[in-house]
């Protein structure tokens, strides 16, 4: 489902939507974690939103809009329903990634709208050799979020030369979702409803003006960086990735936060005395969540400011990442922290606190998350070690 081009808006106007969808999608929400999936008209109305073309090169229409605008309609949304949210961040996101390839892909991903529903997965688990006019790519992929509703397919794969003079090469490939075999395998216990199936590719043609090197596209130095005017469209990938993705992290903690004080304002409408350990527990959490989320905006702006000044580091993409891990880690703890005092009953699987702590657990275990790597990779770079990984 795309929805014809969408007008151009402000930033208040996207936000401003998002808060109203929130409410919108709270509603649903256990229904949509029942199902599996987004409704079709959820769908609809993320794609009238604007969200999705929020982020896509303006040579198409697009709003070609900062990272943080992205940022705050996540964290809206996701304070009404964590899946909706993770997979609004995704397509919005993955809509910028399309301007990373070469204008022949762009133009035939946006040829008749200003944005479209695009899955991904850069993770080179493909297998590609090169033949006339392009690569031959099979392989089988997991996570593809929001597959169902989509209408490309961004994945990775690693380009097998014919000759042992040359090196095997990971590279991204963009193909339609009609090409490619969804398998229905999203049985999960949290994010439920983002509907992350795996999918199969099997010996399927991608055109050469398709393909993109996944190196150049970590580096700030893909295709579309040359022939675009933004300098959006050169920002790294794994930190505009990483960065984005924490955002229902924060959102679903938020939402947490606030139901801990329903619950303490419902003891006082009672005259009930709240206990001084729960005021303590109160504010411990909310100043620990401001202080995550501060972290995380000064660091979209932070690099934003550096990618256009040109003196981005591999040094300061690592310590984004590190970052990311320990906001969304503290989103865990505090989540956690509300549930085991917030009584039995909030372990029923239609309770909302429950589906939220089932929800965090899901976004924690992402390998974008890995504190463990994560900071073994900033704290070799301090000590000028090897890193063994372009994934930065």
């Amino acid at each position: 489902m795309v929805v014809a081009n969408i007008k151009r808006l402000t930033k208040e106007e996207i936000v401003g939507n998002a808060r109203q969808i929130r409410d919108e999608v709270a509603k649903v929400a256990l229904e949509t974690e029942k199902r599996g999936n987004i409704s079709e008209e959820i769908m609809k109305k993320l794609c009238e939103a604007g969200f999705f073309s929020a982020m896509t090169p303006s040579e198409f229409g697009g709003q070609e809009m900062p990272l943080d605008v992205v940022f705050d309609v996540c964290d809206y949304i996701a304070q009404g329903c964590v899946s909706t949210a993770w997979v609004t961040c995704l397509v919005s996101v993955h809509n910028w990634m399309v301007g990373l390839f070469p204008w022949e892909a762009q133009k035939e991903v946006f040829a008749d709208n200003n944005y479209n529903l695009v899955s991904a997965t850069f993770g080179p688990k493909g297998k590609a050799v090169k033949t006339n006019g392009g690569y031959i790519l099979s392989g089988r992929w997991s996570f593809l979020s929001g597959i169902k509703h989509n209408s490309w397919v961004i994945v990775g794969g690693m380009y097998l030369p014919n000759s042992t003079d040359e090196k095997p090469i990971p590279k991204v490939f963009i193909l339609p979702q009609k090409q490619v075999e969804i398998l229905d395998t999203w049985y999960v216990s949290g994010m439920k409803g983002t509907g992350s199936n795996d999918i199969k590719i099997n010996q399927v043609f991608v055109p050469k003006y398709r393909v993109a090197n996944l190196i150049d596209l970590l580096n700030g130095n893909s295709p579309g960086s040359k022939v675009l005017n933004s300098p959006n469209f050169q920002w790294c990938l794994t930190s505009v990735a990483a960065l984005s993705v924490t955002a229902p992290a924060i959102g679903a903690a938020k939402r947490v936060i606030q139901i801990y004080k329903d619950k303490l304002h419902s003891f006082l409408e009672k005259n009930v005395e709240v206990r001084q350990t729960a005021l303590v527990r109160l504010s411990d959490i909310m100043v620990r969540l401001e202080t995550m989320e501060l972290l995380i905006r000064n660091s979209i702006k932070d690099m934003i400011l550096k990618t256009e000044s040109a003196s981005l580091t591999l040094n300061d993409r690592a310590k984004y990442r590190v970052q990311c891990t320990l906001a969304v880690k503290e989103c865990k703890s505090i989540i956690n922290e509300v549930l085991d005092v917030m009584g039995s009953r909030t372990h029923y699987l239609t309770e909302e606190l429950q589906r939220f702590a089932r929800d965090i657990a899901m976004i924690y275990s992402h390998i974008t998350f890995d504190f463990d790597s994560a900071n073994e990779v900033y704290g070799k770079l301090q000590l000028g070690l090897p890193h063994n990984t372009p994934i930065i």
